[in-house]
């Protein structure tokens, strides 16, 4: 046994044991590294962005898909356009949208534009 002079405010004798105190560092450590990643890991959360998409389906009159119809999203507020194009089964989807009132616009060479607004 081993006797540990530390100063807390004052001098206390205290007696450990080279066991007890390994066994004190080591979860010290423990203890740290829990703290620091759990410290990294709010930065990281915190940094998030809320963002939605818009995803829909282009199909005539008789429910058939339109392939390859131009599809626009404008932010009505900031005035910003992204474009898409539909896929062969008449999907599209844009990801990363801010949240806000947007018009999606459908047109094609085969049929008239077509406008609607988000709520």
């Amino acid at each position: 046994m081993r006797l540990f002079r530390f100063s807390v405010g004052r001098s206390v004798l205290a007696a450990f044991s080279v066991q007890q105190w390994n066994g004190f560092k080591s979860l010290t450590l423990v203890v740290s590294a829990a703290f620091a990643a759990l410290s990294v890991c709010g930065v990281v959360a915190s940094a998030q962005l809320e963002t939605g998409q818009i995803a829909g389906m282009v199909m005539d009159q008789t429910g058939a898909a339109v392939p390859n119809a131009a599809v626009t999203i404008k932010n009505l507020s900031t005035n910003t356009v992204r474009n898409t194009v539909s896929s062969p089964s008449g999907a599209y989807l844009v990801l990363g949208l801010e949240p806000d009132i947007y018009q999606v616009t459908v047109s094609s060479n085969s049929f008239n534009l077509l406008s609607a607004r988000s709520k």
